[in-house]
């Protein structure tokens, strides 16, 4: 192996090339003032490498750190970055967009707001369809983040598992798999994600946002196929105090307004049924 480049102050975490010539890496810049996502460009097949402006680098006055985990191309003009931003203010996963090989990077927004939230990993399969998987907590619960999108990431679907994700990687835009503490098969008409030692899920119940709310909430949730779906929301005694969907769904995704302007504060409990299938989680209403 022969060294390529090195940085003082940097740590580079993935690399990618579409070719033996063009490749990207991505990591983290940080030195006394500056701590930034860097994403690095050859030309050449590494013999040189030139820093690309990734837009993460703020004002030295304005504390705030960004790294780049991974980085994925689908040709020599259009890649996305994804990892981590944090100042004193907001804490998500990041996900930075390049239509023109990386001379400019602008940001995508996956629509979700959790305590705080990190990708991983990121993997496309054509300029439309792609994935980005890590993990998130949201103050009451955690566990391993999925996010899809079938429009070059204007817009990003959500779902979660019960551990950390590290790894994507899809055949197609029908066929892939996630890996973290489990390995996660997902087919389109399938049974949505399997977890090869979890049991298996075919329809995801997302934890509530805002949470704690006050005083109304959104609820969301993913069909992997066309069931009958019941959406109940429990008080803390668990009496009914709210029946948000009853109706027959095609598959997607769905969210749904939850208003407890004339309930007291206090432990809800939201129940989904789909097919059968029973997923609850809690959610706390503070006024």
């Amino acid at each position: 192996w022969i060294e390529q480049f090195g940085k003082e102050n940097s740590y580079l975490y993935s690399v990618y090339f579409v070719n033996a010539e063009t490749g990207w890496a991505s990591g983290d810049y940080f030195d006394d003032e500056l701590d930034y996502g860097l994403i690095l460009k050859t030309l050449d097949g590494g013999e040189t490498w030139l820093e690309q402006n990734s837009g993460t680098a703020t004002d030295p006055e304005i504390w705030s750190v960004a790294e780049l985990f991974d980085i994925h191309f689908t040709d020599a003009e259009t890649g996305w970055a994804v990892g981590l931003y944090l100042d004193d203010e907001l804490d998500y996963g990041l996900i930075l967009h390049t239509t023109n090989g990386g001379q400019s990077w602008s940001e995508q927004f996956h629509g979700e707001s959790y305590e705080y939230d990190v990708l991983s990993r990121v993997f496309f399969t054509d300029d439309r369809h792609g994935w980005a998987v890590g993990f998130f907590s949201d103050g009451l619960t955690e566990g391993g983040l999925i996010l899809n999108t079938t429009d070059g990431g204007d817009t990003w679907y959500h779902q979660t598992t019960n551990s950390d994700l590290r790894g994507v990687f899809f055949v197609d835009a029908h066929t892939g798999w996630v890996t973290g503490e489990a390995i996660y098969f997902y087919q389109e008409n399938d049974t949505g994600i399997d977890g090869y030692d979890e049991k298996p899920e075919w329809f995801v119940l997302n934890q509530n946002f805002p949470n704690p709310f006050n005083p109304s909430t959104n609820i969301s949730y993913t069909l992997a196929q066309t069931v009958n779906v019941t959406l109940e929301v429990f008080d803390p005694l668990g009496r009914l105090v709210a029946t948000l969907v009853q109706e027959r769904q095609p598959s997607g995704s769905y969210m749904v307004l939850f208003d407890a302007s004339e309930l007291p504060s206090g432990i809800y409990t939201y129940r989904l049924t789909a097919g059968g299938e029973v997923l609850t989680r809690n959610m706390a209403l503070m006024k």
